[in-house]
């Protein structure tokens, strides 16, 4: 596929695509084997690439222009947001477990 071709190596795939048996199938070891494109693209792996190539383009294309982006305040902050996020969604998780 195209798309596959020009995505590969650029993310980590989804972890999860392929590991579910087929259940139509007589044989419980097989596997399903699901398309790059949307079952194995759709990760958090292509989530963080798709974000930070976003980023990288509009710091490129404001610079070249000679603008300053309204984000420009905020950039500093999204590591910390997205590590409050992420002990946020830890803590979302336990909770519901327990």
């Amino acid at each position: 596929m195209k798309i596959e071709r020009k995505l590969k190596g650029k993310f980590d795939p989804n972890l999860y695509s392929g590991l579910f048996p087929v259940i139509a199938s007589s044989d419980p070891n097989k596997r399903a084997q699901y398309p790059f494109f949307p079952e194995k693209c759709f990760s958090y792996g292509c989530a963080n690439w798709a974000a930070s190539s976003r980023l990288s383009f509009a710091d490129q294309f404001f610079h070249y222009v000679g603008l300053i982006w309204k984000y420009m305040d905020y950039k500093t902050l999204l590591p910390k947001l997205w590590r409050e996020y992420q002990v946020y969604r830890l803590q979302y998780a336990h909770n519901k477990l327990v």
